[in-house]
């Protein structure tokens, strides 16, 4: 069973999937447990593993805007159902708070790109050699 509830700082301690690789770094992944902190984040908990699975993040960037993310760990891609579930858990948090759009930036990679688009994003910017020589697109539903 996945349940969802209100992330836990505890929560953060998962083993990351590949796309997660800037959190690697102690420096980004303390500034990221700050974030995770003071925003707007659920967790995505699986209770057959007993771990969480992904954590969604979002915050206002304008009057019903926001700017969103996704943290997933290892386990995230074994199962079609987390996805479905995230889906799900995204189309609450936009329901529930009014939100008109929210943004987001991802790696600019095959399978990401088909993630955002299952998710109901919309490319709208590449952004080339953006963060450590890679580039990314922002994505805006």
């Amino acid at each position: 069973m996945i349940e969802i509830y209100r992330y836990e700082p505890q929560d953060i301690n998962m083993k990351f999937n590949k796309w997660a690789w800037p959190y690697k770094n102690k420096r980004k992944l303390a500034v990221l447990k700050k974030i995770l902190a003071e925003k707007y984040s659920y967790t995505l908990f699986d209770t057959k593993i007993n771990e969480p699975v992904a954590i969604l993040c979002f915050w206002e960037i304008g009057k019903n805007s926001c700017y969103g993310m996704i943290i997933a760990s290892d386990k995230f891609g074994n199962n079609p159902k987390y996805a479905i579930k995230m889906k799900y858990l995204i189309g609450c948090v936009i329901d529930q708070y009014g939100i008109n759009e929210v943004k987001t930036i991802s790696e600019d990679a095959p399978d990401l790109n088909k993630w955002h688009e299952f998710l109901g994003f919309e490319q709208t910017e590449k952004l080339p050699d953006y963060y450590k020589g890679r580039d990314f697109i922002l994505w805006r539903m």
